[in-house]
């Protein structure tokens, strides 16, 4: 099974797993999810940050879809006291149950790869004249 984000507790004071993650990441161009643990809820982040320039570009061809697919994921997930931040770069989903927390990270590590699929093949199209 393939993993999809790294959990840590956010008392944490070596964050070793959560660096290796990133290493990793960045070195397999995959996205970067972390599920932040606290007593009761956890924290879903996922940052850009671990991708190539060719595939921020492709998440740019995905438009206002990328973040509204972002937003669903979350909307499935959400208790009274989640919020979130939200870009086409960033996603940050906080106070969600903890095994809510691992679900939405899961389900958002296939959806970013799906759009990423998604949008390699429409690149790769050649454009209509008009």
């Amino acid at each position: 099974m393939v993993q999809k984000f790294v959990e840590y507790q956010a008392s944490d004071k070596c964050m070793d797993d959560v660096n290796a993650w990133f290493k990793l990441s960045q070195v397999s161009n995959t996205p970067y999810i972390t599920v932040e643990k606290k007593k009761k809820y956890a924290d879903v982040q996922w940052d850009y940050i671990s991708f190539t320039p060719e595939v921020d570009d492709l998440i740019d061809l995905t438009g206002d879809a990328f973040v509204e697919g972002l937003l669903s994921v979350f909307n499935k997930y959400i208790n009274q006291k989640s919020a979130y931040t939200l870009n086409n770069r960033v996603a940050e989903f906080k106070n969600i149950e903890i095994e809510s927390a691992r679900h939405m990270a899961s389900e958002m590590y296939d959806y970013i790869n799906a759009m990423l699929l998604h949008a390699r093949s429409k690149a790769r199209q050649p454009r209509k004249e008009k």
